[in-house]
């Protein structure tokens, strides 16, 4: 790679694209997270409750994972 493609890499990579967070709530009120979109649920397990966004305009994800318990709380 010369130069020139390695400062045109970094001025790509620097490049992030201004996002707006909004508020979701888990559908028992346990927790609130702010995030840029929507969850959206994956996964179909007892075991646990996974719920993710992707961020494809920077890169990114948002996910929560619940570990589901014998617990009362």
């Amino acid at each position: 790679m010369g130069t020139r493609d390695s400062k045109q890499k970094d001025a790509v990579e620097k490049v992030r694209v201004p996002i707006t967070f909004s508020t979701q709530t888990a559908d028992d009120g346990f927790y609130k997270v702010d995030i840029p979109g929507k969850f959206y649920r994956f996964g179909e397990s007892f075991l646990f409750d996974q719920q993710q966004y992707a961020d494809m305009a920077n890169g990114s994800f948002y996910m929560v994972t619940r570990v589901k318990t014998n617990s009362l709380y």
